[in-house]
């Protein structure tokens, strides 16, 4: 498969598993999506547990699955994820590994978040290779990128109105 088709079929497949968590499609319904997807990407696919797994063509496995409400079970136990609303979350699995991404949201300041971030990474043990943080007016944002073992990413932070956003994004090898 080419990499256009295969970008191309990436993101027609979280198009779905977005569809599929917020509409809670009936299974005709699935398995239309299913139809469609296969026949405009080339690729099988299965979406009986409210994920999206299709079989490349050399015979790889991708799994991509998200829920709003929770985080991933096989999400990193020592990453450290603050206490807050879980605005978003995704696993995409292959045979190279798993990323994660988790939208959090939190009326704490963003000084305090992006403090007890820095502190409770290092604690775990996560190298924190770059560390950015930016002021525009009364606007803040910032960036840690961090590794330990396999596994590399970061989050990053947005001060929001009275909101901070934290959007963590993990590759586990």
């Amino acid at each position: 498969m080419s990499g256009r088709r295969y970008v191309a079929g990436l993101l027609v497949l979280l198009v779905v598993v977005l569809a599929l968590g917020v509409g809670g499609c009936e299974k005709a319904a699935e398995k239309a999506v299913e139809g469609v997807v296969e026949k405009t990407t080339g690729v099988d696919m299965d979406t009986s547990d409210g994920s999206v797994t299709y079989e490349t063509e050399d015979g790889g496995t991708v799994e991509i699955s998200g829920d709003q409400a929770e985080i991933p079970a096989d999400f990193p136990d020592d990453f450290p994820v603050y206490d807050a609303d879980i605005e978003s979350s995704t696993r995409l699995a292959s045979g190279e590994g798993t990323a994660f991404y988790v939208g959090l949201a939190t009326k704490d300041s963003y000084d305090e978040v992006f403090a007890w971030y820095k502190d409770r990474l290092v604690s775990e043990g996560w190298d924190i290779l770059a560390e950015v943080n930016t002021q525009d007016g009364g606007t803040k944002s910032g960036v840690m990128t961090v590794a330990k073992g396999s596994a590399e990413g970061g989050a990053t932070f947005a001060q929001d109105g009275d909101v901070t956003r934290i959007a963590i994004s993990l590759n586990v090898k």
